[in-house]
């Protein structure tokens, strides 16, 4: 017997709080091929001009989530969304819901500590303020080069923070920095 047919694509949705443009600035010549053909793929498919691969596809520009909940007799979910300009509320209803809404340092293990958090980013006070001015660790993630080891000191005797965590609610990490800031660690702490 021939194989079952394929299942058909799935509909999608994709919301965001954009007001105006294209969800996504393209960097002419990126470094990154594989980012910059996604972006023009995501600002294809908000404009409606690509939509291959999904039974249906939908973009709510300029919208907030309300609430989410699931419904007990199917397992669907149900967000509630809000279109800021208008203020009309709308239910819709979706099997699946992947939030991409950002990432935000967990500073518990600290909160007791002596240390000094960005405001603007949450990462540590210097490293902050010398990402931040060099252009806030934006543009190209690859060019960025780790800031050395008197960026990663706090005021609390012995404690690093290291990593993603470091970078706080920015986006730009490379593990390869991370590598870098765990051996200018260790030249701190041997002498």
């Amino acid at each position: 017997p021939p194989p079952p047919p394929p299942p058909p694509p799935p509909p999608l949705g994709w919301l965001t709080r954009k007001k105006t443009g294209d969800p996504y600035t393209v960097i002419e010549n990126d470094p990154l091929p594989q980012r910059e053909a996604l972006y023009r793929l995501g600002n294809k498919l908000a404009a409606g001009a690509e939509t291959s691969g999904f039974a249906s596809f939908r973009y709510l520009r300029n919208c907030s989530v309300l609430e989410v909940r699931t419904k007990e007799e199917n397992g669907k979910v149900e967000v509630v969304v809000e279109k800021a300009d208008s203020g009309q509320v709308e239910v819709v209803t979706v099997d699946n819901l992947i939030a991409h809404v950002g990432y935000r340092p967990d500073t518990t293990l600290s909160q007791e500590l002596q240390v000094h958090y960005c405001y603007a980013t949450e990462g540590p006070m210097k490293l902050a303020c010398a990402m931040m001015a060099t252009g806030g660790g934006g543009g190209d993630c690859l060019a960025q080069v780790s800031p050395g080891p008197d960026m990663l000191s706090s005021p609390e005797p012995g404690f690093f923070v290291l990593g993603m965590k470091s970078y706080g609610r920015g986006s730009a990490f490379l593990l390869k920095i991370g590598q870098e800031q765990v051996l200018q660690v260790m030249q701190i702490l041997t002498p």
